[in-house]
């Protein structure tokens, strides 16, 4: 079809038809010179996701995977290099008016993408799943247009939903109140938390920063003295455990709260006299790690019943202790390029991200 189109196009077709009717041979077509089109956006994702994911785990992997498959589903399966910034605002319009979950609920999964665009949903995609679905089909673009696959500016650049709030607005940290009915509850007060994982897993996540999954696939080797003698939590992607970023992997000293009142290492020498390798034995590892069973536990079942809730729009959940420790370190001044290298965030590039060793 491509070629009937480009003999259309340069007036060779209706000669070449009449010496085929007249039995001739068709002398001149060795004359035209066929033009790959480009490679295929299904040809190019291949590409981009085998250098990229050695820097993803298993759950952005597919994050990625479906976000550009949709994109390929939506747009269809044309050269990359056919692809201009009205087609991605196109493909930005058409998301915004998809329903969530289409390949989960029953009377979405079967219809094609037109079919859902006709449909009147009740609810669609929000805005952080659209700009999540354009900043992938972004990162694609712009592996394609570092390795000359694509030429011209990335298409998908500054396409994304204008966000309403600044990051720090979304999710809340605890207030000194909320923290005193969260470690102050009857299962604090009396130790009749069901599962150690429900005493532990907070009071962690607030002395230490670390996130939910961080802390829920701890293996007992990652409670360590360091050579300088100091207590860690080393937070490392060995075995079967999964990072976020790259940078997440670092060494958290361990509170003296932790060690001294609450008697974590007598905890997991217990654990490790009973033949146990992980600090939480009793959570399974899932499709995003270990630390699902503790993010439903605590944002639907204790922080409801300690009576946290969210009346100014803010989140209120497992993810506010991080929140809350980097606060007290912000607010207690404590240098930004030290709070980032124990919160596991990426360091800004400046001569002493490049030349200067981390902290000790």
């Amino acid at each position: 079809i491509d070629v009937e189109k480009r003999l259309l196009q340069e007036g060779a077709l209706p000669s070449l038809l009449d010496a085929a009717a007249n039995g001739q041979p068709a002398a001149d077509t060795r004359q035209i010179p066929f033009q790959k089109q480009g490679d295929l956006i299904s040809e190019v994702i291949p590409k981009y996701t085998a250098e990229a994911k050695d820097n993803w785990n298993d759950k952005t992997e597919t994050e990625v995977l479906a976000c550009l498959n949709l994109f390929v589903e939506v747009v269809g399966d044309v050269p990359i290099q056919d692809i201009d910034r009205k087609r991605v605002g196109d493909f930005k319009q058409k998301l915004m008016k998809l329903p969530p979950n289409r390949k989960k609920v029953r009377k979405y999964r079967v219809k094609s993408i037109n079919q859902l665009l006709e449909m009147k949903v009740s609810k669609t995609l929000s805005k952080k799943t659209v700009s999540k679905h354009l900043s992938w089909v972004r990162a694609l673009f712009d592996y394609a247009c570092k390795n000359g696959i694509y030429t011209g500016l990335n298409p998908a650049t500054d396409m994304q939903p204008k966000k309403t709030r600044r990051p720090h607005e979304r999710t809340a940290p605890f207030s000194d109140e909320e923290l005193d009915r969260l470690f102050r509850s009857q299962e604090y007060l009396e130790d009749t938390h069901r599962y150690p994982y429900q005493f532990w897993t907070p009071v962690i996540a607030l002395f230490s920063g670390a996130r939910q999954n961080e802390i829920a696939q701890l293996y007992l080797s990652d409670i360590r003295r360091t050579e300088d003698e100091v207590w860690v939590f080393d937070i490392n992607d060995d075995k079967d455990k999964q990072l976020k970023t790259r940078s997440s992997k670092r060494l958290i000293p361990i509170h003296p709260f932790l060690l001294d009142d609450l008697k974590l290492l007598s905890y997991a020498n217990k654990l490790k006299t009973k033949g146990e390798q992980r600090l939480f034995p009793e959570l399974k590892k899932g499709r995003d790690g270990y630390g699902r069973r503790v993010s439903y536990w605590f944002n639907s079942t204790y922080k409801k019943r300690c009576g946290i809730v969210s009346e100014d729009g803010r989140k209120r959940n497992f993810h506010s202790l991080r929140h809350t420790f980097i606060t007290r370190l912000t607010h207690n001044k404590v240098r930004k390029d030290m709070m980032m290298q124990v919160d596991g965030h990426a360091p800004a590039q400046d001569m002493a991200a490049v030349y200067a060793d981390p902290f000790t």
